[in-house]
């Protein structure tokens, strides 16, 4: 059910703003400055399974970078199964 809500939403978003979003918050992004302004504190990175974000940049700035991959769900794995990722939340707190 959530499912085709959110196919529905998304297919009302008008063409040249899935254009704009998918060019600069997927194949353009860049988030090396916000990890590197991490460096040094305690900083968790939760990703699907198939998740296609190369975490060297990342683990470049902020070597302290715990990474954590949810299991059987994509992009919307904390609408699909919260108790996955809260579970991944918690352990890193208890690492904190």
């Amino acid at each position: 059910m959530q499912k085709k809500k959110i196919i529905e939403k998304m297919s009302k978003t008008k063409r040249h703003v899935m254009s704009s979003a998918f060019v600069n918050h997927v194949t353009n992004y860049d988030g090396t400055d916000a990890a590197a302004s991490a460096s040094g504190l305690p900083t968790a990175f939760i990703m699907a399974e198939n998740g296609f974000v190369s975490l060297d940049p990342f683990r470049a700035v902020c070597p302290g970078l715990k990474t954590y991959q949810t299991l059987g769900w994509g992009h919307f794995c904390t609408l699909f199964d919260p108790d996955q990722v809260n579970s991944k939340i918690s352990d890193f707190l208890g690492l904190i």
